[in-house]
């Protein structure tokens, strides 16, 4: 008898998907759940990370980054009969080991290594929440919200969108160079 056990990840269901053609997802990537998972055109997902449909469908948004060993979905039941699932809006960057089970993550949001976003929790355009912070279940929080330190909360001015996104895209040109993909591992028919 064989001592080497399944690795969790392959006992796990694989879940509908509808993915852009130009997107880039890695090889060690994990799609898992029963709800739908919609990838976006330019999202880029890391070796490693994981998207988790489980308990509700999971939306990444055109240009979203998704840093290795970040896991993205509810992952336990919501009370809920439909649940929302978790929305992240375009060009959101999720740095490793961050846990997002929010319902909304909002347009050019960064959440920094090792953040969580609990269940429900709602986060405007361009917030920012720093390493090892955490924004509670069911929280809001406005546009250009900053969490940081002893999860404190400040609000940054406006007025540098368009530098970040030339950032942004670059960053993810980079990426859809380095990182090797194959869509095809991941399509699957949409029940």
């Amino acid at each position: 008898m064989s001592s080497a056990r399944a690795r969790p990840s392959s006992q796990l269901p694989k879940a509908p998907t509808l993915i852009a053609p130009n997107c880039v997802i890695a090889d060690t990537a994990v799609l898992t759940g029963i709800h739908l998972i919609t990838i976006s055109a330019n999202a880029i997902l890391h070796p490693r990370a994981r998207i988790n449909s489980t308990y509700g469908p999971v939306t990444l948004g055109e240009g979203c980054i998704i840093s290795e060993k970040t896991t993205i979905g509810l992952l336990s039941p919501t009370e809920e009969e439909r649940p929302a699932g978790t929305v992240l809006e375009k060009d959101v960057v999720v740095e490793p080991t961050v846990v997002v089970e929010g319902r909304t993550i909002g347009q050019g949001t960064t959440l920094e290594a090792g953040s969580k976003v609990g269940a429900g929790a709602v986060m405007g355009k361009y917030c920012k929440v720093g390493p090892l912070c955490t924004v509670a279940p069911q929280e809001t929080l406005d546009d250009f919200t900053i969490v940081y330190g002893d999860n404190l909360r400040r609000k940054e001015k406006p007025g540098l969108e368009s530098y970040r996104k030339i950032s942004h895209d670059k960053e993810v040109e980079l990426l859809r160079k380095m990182i090797p993909t194959n869509l095809a591992k991941w399509q699957s028919p949409v029940r």
